[in-house]
């Protein structure tokens, strides 16, 4: 069995580790990525408006700036 890469616990028999790290640590490193997603898109989102962009959306659905 491999251990977590993160807290080094071993998983219950039956459990797999995903990406390397077991199922709770995997949910901090998520929500972690998702938040740094987040600040990152509003930073460039607030640079395009200060730039004078305009976000529109495509005829197939899509989000770009003009």
């Amino acid at each position: 069995m491999k251990a977590c890469k993160d807290c080094k616990c071993y998983p219950d028999f039956g459990e797999d580790l995903i990406r390397g790290r077991c199922k709770p640590c995997d949910e901090v490193f998520r929500s972690e990525r998702n938040k740094r997603a987040r600040e990152n898109r509003k930073l460039r989102e607030s640079a395009c408006r200060a730039a004078g962009l305009v976000k529109v959306k495509g005829a197939l659905g899509g989000t770009y700036w003009e």
